[in-house]
């Protein structure tokens, strides 16, 4: 059976409880975009109405300051991030799919994620060290992915070379992670000696899950 695309996994919005929210929606919205092109300490509350198609009143309605509509974002963000995980890992996307294909497909598509909403992922970065409601809500995000993914690791038991999945799972979740978070941390160069490209920094990763999983990676080294 051939693996999914990568492009085939999709990023999953939660479904809004009301059309009430409409109007949060587009300042999220607005919030989100407005972090592909400044960090948040540049963006003002001015620009987010004008661009979530809003008022200062009504914002401030809603919100006693900027910093807590940051908050519904990654609130926004983890929510979907557990319903992206329920599709993207679920047991029987991956059925009879080896755990080369399965590692690669998913590393492409969180890699991709990262690329596309780097200054959110540097935000998030940035708040989950120094807010603890960042922390938790990211932490319980990623309890949820490592469960999963350590589903799919005990289905393919056979395969690789590890005691503990749950373990296993959720240090291939730490490599992941942790090269893609420093990734969006430097934004103008690179983090040490060598500047990777994408394609490379994803071969990088995928091997260097394989090689913690026990699996000698059969496919052919990426190029840039």
């Amino acid at each position: 059976m051939a693996p999914p695309n990568p492009a085939e996994l999709q990023w999953v919005r939660a479904p809004q409880q009301a059309r009430s929210h409409d109007t949060l929606a587009r300042l999220l919205d607005a919030a989100e975009a407005m972090l592909e092109e400044a960090p948040w300490d540049q963006c003002t509350v001015a620009a987010l109405v004008a661009r979530g198609r809003s008022s200062i009143g009504a914002f401030y309605a809603r919100f006693p300051d900027k910093d807590s509509l940051l908050q519904h974002l990654h609130q926004r963000r983890s929510t979907d991030g557990v319903h992206t995980a329920d599709a993207a890992l679920a047991s029987e996307r991956w059925a009879g799919v080896p755990i080369e294909p399965l590692i690669r497909a998913v590393v492409a598509f969180v890699a991709q994620d990262y690329v596309d909403h780097a200054g959110l992922h540097r935000e998030i970065v940035r708040r989950n060290s120094t807010d603890a409601r960042f922390r938790e809500r990211s932490a319980h995000v990623a309890g949820h992915v490592v469960r999963l993914m350590a589903l799919l690791l005990e289905e393919r038991r056979q395969e690789i070379d590890v005691d503990d999945t749950l373990r296993a799972a959720d240090m291939l979740h730490r490599i992941l992670y942790s090269v893609l978070d420093q990734s969006v941390q430097f934004v103008d160069r690179p983090p040490g000696p060598v500047a990777l490209t994408p394609p490379l920094l994803v071969e990088a990763i995928v091997r260097a899950m394989l090689g913690y999983l026990g699996v000698r990676a059969a496919s052919p080294r990426g190029k840039p």
